[in-house]
């Protein structure tokens, strides 16, 4: 168990919620137990590294996290993010593949909470991402909590195959990123990452909203507007979608469409059998969600209640040549080479 009980002074020094952050992490992990070999991995959480963490994001953020909203936004990357992957991908992964010492690309590391989750666990582990500023973050992340075995390298995705030519990796994990790549990209990245692993290794796609859902609930929270050429979903999210203010950043970029791929799109099987080979080729392992329905009871009583499932299976009906876990909400996908 980690040492979280030992800063309760963290809510007067920075104005987060101390007593909230330790019941929400402590009911976190009674509701999603994980193995010893996991858990016992689990950085300690202490003052001097949450403080100096959220310090880095304030200042890297510049101004976003205000209001309650960027309250809650500053929470979810300051822990949230990190206890759930450490619940959740985590568990998944470590049911396919060995993480202890394996070789790993994480593409699309953003704040940095996965690349904890990961690399705590004794992955070697290199992590991109084109925001260099995000990862001057990642870095002060990795230092207050004792993590040297990371490599972060500013890179966009679809030029992994120049700057790793000469490498191999056990797995490339994309990260709740590729929805923020153009096409060209997405294609650039998905090929590189296939031909940088050897035959027995892992390419994981995870957090990425589904094309082929029936509700956006990552970028304009609108039905079906991921089934909309762009023109159309641009015109269609700044004159209906709640998020007015990004949907209103979208309309007056440079180049919308840019812009908008940027801001999240969701993809499909459709990118993998563009630059990788059809799924029904593939080695597809167990998704994430249904990983998770076989060891909690109260997820799968969920799901099995809802209309989630019904529009899942009926998907799987229509085309049962595809891989279940790509009619899942999001794209949680495990290919073994």
């Amino acid at each position: 168990m980690n040492n979280i009980q030992s800063i309760p002074n963290f809510s007067r020094a920075t104005g987060t919620r101390i007593d909230c952050i330790i019941s929400e992490i402590m009911q976190i992990r009674k509701d999603w137990p994980v193995e010893p070999d996991i858990s016992r991995n689990f950085i300690d959480w202490d003052h001097s590294a949450l403080t100096e963490i959220r310090t880095a994001l304030v200042e890297a953020a510049r101004g976003s996290f205000s209001g309650e909203a960027g309250e809650k936004g500053l929470e979810d990357h300051l822990f949230r993010r990190l206890e759930w992957d450490r619940a959740q991908v985590i568990p998944w992964l470590y049911g396919a593949f060995r993480l202890a010492g394996a070789r790993v690309l994480e593409i699309g590391c953003g704040w940095g909470s996965s690349t904890t989750a990961l690399a705590e666990q004794g992955t070697r582990l290199t992590a991109i991402d084109v925001v260099e500023y995000q990862l001057k973050v990642v870095e002060i992340r990795n230092r207050a909590m004792g993590l040297t075995n990371v490599d972060l390298r500013a890179m966009n995705a679809a030029d992994i195959g120049d700057n790793f030519e000469k490498e191999s990796f056990d797995a490339v994990v994309l990260f709740a990123c590729l929805e923020h790549m153009t096409v060209p990209e997405r294609l650039k990245s998905l090929a590189g990452s296939w031909d940088l692993i050897p035959k027995g290794g892992h390419i994981v796609i995870t957090d990425t909203p589904n094309r082929l859902w029936y509700f956006d609930d990552h970028t304009s929270f609108l039905p079906f507007w991921h089934w909309l050429p762009d023109e159309m979903a641009s015109e269609y999210m700044q004159r209906f979608s709640p998020r007015k203010d990004l949907a209103a950043s979208i309309g007056l970029a440079t180049d919308r469409m840019i812009s908008l791929h940027r801001t999240g799109r969701g993809a499909s099987f459709h990118e993998i059998e563009l630059a990788i080979a059809p799924v029904n080729q593939l080695q597809i392992l167990a998704g994430k969600d249904e990983f998770l329905r076989g060891r909690h009871a109260a997820y799968m009583e969920y799901w099995t209640a809802s209309d989630a499932r019904a529009y899942s299976e009926l998907m799987g009906r229509m085309y049962p040549g595809v891989p279940a876990p790509f009619f899942e909400r999001s794209l949680e996908i495990i290919i073994r080479k």
